[in-house]
């Protein structure tokens, strides 16, 4: 067996047991029974996939990439404890946070790799720092998290700090997802458009579970649409897996070819 055989192997297995303790975990959902025991479930997926972008580390090259796709995992896991078995929802969301802030870090760093290879911006290369990237898209997701609390100086907003986190999260996401949509579909990448195709899709299911997953929430802090609340257990059903497709989409993009990662 040679070299890409085995990494096709090894990601071969990461989603057929994947998929296994996705239908295990769906099944006790839909039943209503085992609650316990498919939350634990739901968190040794994202385990697994921790695990597996270690392996990516350790059987591949551990660059930049492969490094921040590991501890993004770890703070998933971190975040995922955090909400499926304790009510710290400000610390769980803030840890999704830090997950995103890797996430930046991926997705920057492809970009720039994009930019060196264009001999006519050979001087935006140079000026190109992934940090200032960073700093950038988080001084916008300050300032977009600062109204809430802004607001409840004059009006009294319930949870104000979980909303404030929440709304830093998700511009971090948007500030995530566009240059990715980009990037997923540049030629000069061509040689891993697969890898980087399948990080779009996973961040974008990834996004869609988190808008559901706020939309259903909602009216357990706010006092909108409280018909909502009825459904959360049914939108669970479609939430997880979706999140999981796409936690396990964006581990499968640390498997590439060519090293366009800086």
């Amino acid at each position: 067996m040679n070299y890409d055989e085995e990494k096709r192997s090894l990601a071969k297995w990461f989603v057929m047991l994947e998929a296994l303790l996705l239908v295990v975990f769906t099944a006790f959902d839909l039943l209503n029974i085992f609650s316990l025991a498919a939350d634990g479930l739901k968190l040794a997926c994202i385990v697994l996939c921790f695990l597996f972008s270690i392996t990516l580390i350790f059987s591949m090259e551990a660059d930049l990439d492969r490094l921040a796709l590991m501890l993004s995992f770890f703070f998933a896991v971190v975040a995922d404890t955090l909400l499926l078995f304790t009510d710290q929802f400000f610390f769980g969301v803030l840890a999704f946070c830090v997950v995103q802030e890797f996430q930046s870090i991926r997705i920057f760093s492809v970009r720039r790799s994009v930019v060196r290879m264009d001999g006519r911006i050979f001087s935006s290369y140079r000026s190109y720092k992934v940090r200032n990237k960073v700093l950038f898209l988080n001084l916008i997701q300050l300032l977009f998290a600062a109204v809430p609390v802004a607001v409840s100086f004059f009006v009294e907003v319930p949870h104000v700090r979980l909303i404030s986190v929440c709304v830093f999260y998700l511009v971090g996401f948007i500030g995530n997802l566009i240059p990715l949509a980009s990037l997923s579909r540049d030629v000069r990448l061509l040689d891993d458009m697969r890898p980087l195709k399948a990080y779009f899709a996973g961040m974008l299911l990834y996004f869609m579970c988190d808008v559901l997953l706020g939309l259903f929430r909602m009216p357990e802090f706010l006092p909108v649409l409280p018909q909502l609340s009825r459904f959360v257990s049914y939108a669970m059903l479609v939430i997880w897996p979706l999140y999981l497709a796409g936690m396990v989409c964006i581990c499968l993009s640390g498997i590439r070819k060519q090293k366009f990662y800086s």
